[in-house]
């Protein structure tokens, strides 16, 4: 296992390390010349991406938030830079922007491939109790250690910590990935296989939940200070 972690390790920090390179240069040599072509052209290196780290055993999300994190860097120094021109601010705003409705779009497509491996086996009694102890443990952990870290160090009110820290709680797509890995990779059981995957659903659950309710009192909590602001006014 550390071998592999080891090699996952490298992997990453090589492409990490290569990829503005390698963008660039490409950038340069050949696409440069093609003005119009540059949202192709970075669409087309982050699948590459997505696939190098998808054969090494990486979840392609990892690539692809590795070649987006590269993206978003190589956008800013070809605005900065005198060379191109046709790069300008706004051309660099607008394909940021392609390339977040493109992801708007394409997400959805991530979750409904997982779903399709879901199978009513996961959803047995024990399971589902397993899964839920579990998300009640590790969710009341998070928000207290985080709770009383902001606490201590921010000096924010009690009420305050858990409220920002109950809306990060969700983890399903972090979840989902390390998941899938452990299945690959390490061939894990289904029954943690199952739990895994019904723990990042609930925790979403709890977390949307939290937040609407955090919210639900605040406007409680604003209605009322602006009742007895008017109340006020009138005596």
């Amino acid at each position: 296992m550390l071998n592999y972690l080891s090699t996952q390790r490298g992997s990453v920090q090589l492409l990490i390390t290569l990829l503005p390179y390698v963008l660039k240069f490409l950038y340069k040599k050949i696409f440069s010349k093609l003005i119009g072509t540059e949202f192709s052209f970075i669409f087309v290196v982050a699948m590459i991406s997505a696939f190098i780290t998808e054969f090494v055993g990486i979840h392609f999300l990892v690539g692809a938030f590795t070649a987006g994190f590269v993206a978003k860097r190589f956008i800013s120094d070809n605005v900065n830079d005198e060379n191109y021109e046709h790069f300008s601010e706004h051309f660099g705003q607008q394909l940021m922007i392609g390339f977040w409705f493109f992801a708007l779009i394409f997400t959805p497509f991530y979750f409904y491939s997982v779903g399709l491996n879901i199978k009513s086996s996961m959803f047995a009694f024990d399971t589902l109790i397993f899964a839920v102890l579990l998300c009640i443990v590790i969710v009341l952990f998070r928000i207290g250690i985080m709770s009383f870290h902001r606490i201590i160090r921010m000096k924010e009110k009690i009420s305050t910590a858990i409220d920002i820290n109950s809306m990060l709680i969700p983890a399903l797509v972090f979840t989902f990935v390390i998941t899938e890995i452990l299945l690959k990779q390490f061939h894990i059981n289904d029954v943690i296989y199952s739990v895994l995957m019904l723990y990042g659903v609930f925790t979403t659950i709890i977390g949307t939940a939290f937040f609407l309710l955090a919210m639900r009192n605040k406007n409680l909590l604003n209605n009322t200070i602006e009742t007895l602001k008017i109340t006020e006014e009138k005596e």
